[in-house]
């Protein structure tokens, strides 16, 4: 047997190897999903800029992280800003991950493939709601509101997981808990006294959510155009926490 051969029986090999772990991380389903299932569809390409349209909001925390520490040092770095800088990111790859995967299935014309009902989507949500907990904190500086939103995303995520969770029908309520979980985590905004904030971030989730719920009719493109409205957002999340622990401004780079 000559090295090409060799060469060639190698890469089948391979080829063979990642298709038997794709299928043990994420079988595809034996059924076609359901009909109405193809509104949520979105092409190769509109599922990459997905991914790439995430890192805007965690870029932009990052950014403003390392501004906050070039104004004030670490007096500049309360425990409620590096928290939010940290949930952002522990999300990212689990969003990415998620999006490449449906721009990969959708490459391949898996016409089993459901970009509703798999892992990937569930590992995505589940790391929304963590982060959501975190971030519940970060706005707030309270234990007790933490525990709060803990234990509601703790039970979001396990209906997540469930029998009753999984199936692509269950989406309304799987997307509801996600709305509590954003809102949730804005309203210690409001008893802080944090109007301009709160009004600039309520504003930009709505705006944001509505492009993500008229997506089928905007042909595909109200999710990555919902991941870019998340950058204005952040953006008000950063102010707010950067004087969640203090109550003070001081550390606000635009001040």
């Amino acid at each position: 047997m000559d090295i090409t051969s060799e060469l060639d029986e190698a890469e089948y090999e391979v080829e063979n190897l990642i298709v038997e772990l794709e299928d043990f991380i994420e079988p595809e389903v034996k059924h076609a999903p359901p009909a109405k299932l193809k509104k949520l569809e979105m092409t190769p390409t509109q599922e990459a800029l997905n991914a790439a349209t995430m890192f805007g909001a965690p870029c932009y925390a990052l950014w403003y992280y390392q501004e906050a520490l070039g104004k004030g040092g670490q007096a500049c770095m309360p425990f409620t800003l590096v928290l939010l800088l940290a949930a952002v990111w522990l999300h990212l790859p689990w969003s990415v991950t998620y999006h490449l995967v449906c721009a990969f299935r959708r490459a391949k014309r898996s016409a089993l493939w459901d970009p509703v009902d798999n892992t990937y989507r569930r590992l995505d949500q589940t790391w929304i709601h963590i982060s959501g907990s975190l971030v519940a904190y970060s706005l707030s500086a309270s234990l007790v509101y933490f525990g709060a939103a803990a234990i509601f995303n703790g039970i979001s995520v396990m209906y997540l997981w469930s029998k009753q969770g999984r199936p692509t029908r269950a989406r309304r309520r799987r997307l509801t808990n996600v709305v509590i979980c954003a809102v949730g985590q804005l309203a210690p905004l409001i008893p802080r006294g944090d109007v301009s904030n709160a009004v600039g971030a309520f504003t930009s989730f709505l705006v944001a959510a509505g492009l993500f719920v008229i997506n089928s009719k905007l042909d595909g493109w109200g999710h990555c155009l919902f991941h870019v409205l998340l950058v204005p957002y952040m953006a008000f999340l950063c102010r707010s926490a950067a004087a969640a622990d203090t109550g003070s401004g001081e550390c606000d780079i635009a001040s």
